[in-house]
This record gives C-alpha cells, structure tokens and sequence, in this order.
C-alpha cells in the first residue's frame, strides 16, 4: 500500500514538472512579460512629454526627443549677414561655425501650432489675439487686423475656417505666452536644430528630410508652393527622421533665443545652450511659404521680437518630465 501512495506521488510531481516546463515555453517570445518584470519596470520609468492638459485639440502632438551631443552651425553655408534693422525682418545671421552641443532629452511638438489650439488660449484669456499688425501695415476702416492674412482665398476674412493651419502674426512674446500657457516653453536654437537634423550621424543633413533638393512634395517654400499657408500636416513627406512635420516651410518658427554671432561662444561643448542673456533681436527658423532662402537646417533668420508678419508661428518644446519629479 505505501509503494502505491509512493508511486502515486511520483506521478503528481511528474505531471506538475511536465505542465510547468510546458507553459514557460508555449509561445516562446510572443508571450507577454510576467507581471513586475524588468521590462515593465522599465516601462514605469520612461520619460513622458509635458502635459498639463490645455493642449487638447488635435494636432497637439509632441515627439520625444533623445539627449545627447551633436552639431550645431555650419562651416559649408555662406556667412550670413550682420543684424541690421529692415522693417523687422533680418537678412540671414551668421551659421558659422559648426560647434558642439550637448542637449539633455526634450520634447518638441510634431506639427506647428494651428489656428484652433492658439483659439482655446484667445479663449481662455491667456493669449492676445491681436497680429499682422506691423507699424507699416494700413490699419483697416474697422480697426481689426487685415484681411490678407496669408491663409487660403476660402479662410482670408478668417481664420476659423482653417483652424488646423498654422497660426501666424504672432510676436515673439505671444509665441512665448502660448506655449508657456500649454506647459511647455519655445525650442532653444540648439534644441530646433537637433530636431530638424535627426539623431547625430557621420554626416549632417542639410534638409530635416536629407540631402534631396527642395520640392513641392516637401515643403510650402517659393517656388515651389502655393503662395499661402497650408495645413500643418500637408508636407509630411518632408518630415525629419523622428517624424517633426514642416520644420522648413510654412511658417517661420520662433525660438527662444536672443541672436547672437556663433564665434562669440568660448569654445568647447556647450551644454544645453540658450544664447545671450540679452539683446536687441530674436531668432526665427526653418523658412516660410514666401521667404526666399536655403531651406537649410541651420539657416538663422533674425527678427525684431514685435515683428508679426504673417510669415512668423509657433512650434513648442518642453523638458522632458521622469516619472521621479512628479
């Protein structure tokens, strides 16, 4: 009898061996990770783009952004012209020269900012409406901004019919007031330029795309648009390697930088650069829909920061939050 409670209990323990060999291996790879395990660990700690809610309609997306060093600046492109004073709107600043940086991870809105998101700032009485206003512009019988607003023929009286197309006439600190309004703050230079260049390679591209020449496939520039503003997500096929849509094109972008020349820098890597503490004008980047320029990635446009013209919008950034400093 006890040889049978025995063999009976051998028999148990093989049959438990056998179902639990069996189930760690049925699936192999395609079985999904034990609760707790590493990998959702890892998952818990991944850093998340800033949030805070206020930036809920569509187009609102951001792309994370790893940190790291690379390249900023150019020793190929033609030396740009000094800052001087033309109805806000600079010739091109210097490029040169190609320096190091070194940027901590961030986050960067995919598309630019549209006419709809910048609306729900207007309209929670955090953002000015007011634009395309420059002291030269005429002022119209009604007070109100001018009818030629750069939008398509269907949306110049306004803008409400082309709420997913870039805001524009905005000033540098409306830019600013925006996109602190969203938890999020402008794009340093140096954070821009990482952006439209994609992660740091043997070689720099000279487009967010690549090398390949400029087209209308890729980009809302002369002469290859359609003289006006398109929608922020009309030019994907020009987006750079992460996927950032109309870096170069459409609307200029502010940045949170006052110019300054890069040869005043003192040499070495950089860490998370924001320019000058202060000066006489701001920078815009990646060309407009009717600005003649290179298109490049490191091309710099410098502006009086009440220029607001409808070539200027907005693109955010934000620091990228961990889990940790919540």
């Amino acid at each position: 009898m006890i040889d049978g409670i025995i063999n009976r209990l051998v028999l148990v323990l093989l049959a438990c061996s056998l179902s639990c060999n069996g189930s760690s291996q049925k699936g192999g790879d395609n079985e999904s990770p034990a609760p707790c395990s590493h990998a959702d660990k890892e998952a818990e700690h991944k850093p998340s783009c800033p949030d805070n809610g206020k930036c809920a309609q569509r187009f609102c997306d951001q792309v994370h952004i790893p940190g790291g060093v690379f390249e900023i600046g150019s020793d190929t492109e033609p030396k740009g012209v000094p800052p001087r004073y033309i109805g806000g709107l600079d010739h091109f600043g210097d490029e040169k020269p190609e320096h190091k940086v070194q940027l901590d991870a961030f986050c960067i809105d995919k598309y630019e900012v549209t006419a709809e998101r910048y609306a729900a700032c207007v309209n929670a009485g955090a953002c000015d409406p007011s634009g395309c206003m420059w002291p030269d512009d005429p002022v119209p019988a009604d007070g109100n901004s001018p009818v030629v607003n750069h939008y398509p023929p269907e949306c110049k009286d306004s803008a409400d019919r082309c709420p997913h197309h870039p805001v524009n006439c905005k000033t540098f600190e409306q830019a600013s007031t925006y996109c602190a309004w969203t938890g999020r703050r402008l794009c340093t230079e140096a954070e821009w330029e990482r952006a439209a260049n994609g992660p740091p390679g043997p070689k720099k591209r000279k487009h967010p795309w690549g090398d390949a020449p400029v087209s209308g496939v890729l980009a809302n520039v002369p002469p290859c648009g359609p003289g006006y503003l398109e929608r922020v997500d009309r030019y994907s096929e020009g987006r750079s390697v992460e996927g950032v849509v109309n870096l170069i094109g459409n609307v200029l972008e502010w940045v949170d930088d006052y110019y300054a020349p890069y040869d005043s820098c003192d040499g070495g890597i950089a860490c998370n650069p924001t320019g000058p503490t202060n000066g006489r004008y701001r920078i815009g980047r990646g060309g407009g829909f009717f600005f003649e320029s290179n298109y490049t990635i490191t091309e710099r446009t410098v502006f009086d920061p009440n220029f607001d013209w409808g070539c200027v919008g907005i693109r955010c950034c934000g620091s990228v939050e961990h889990p940790s400093s919540k």
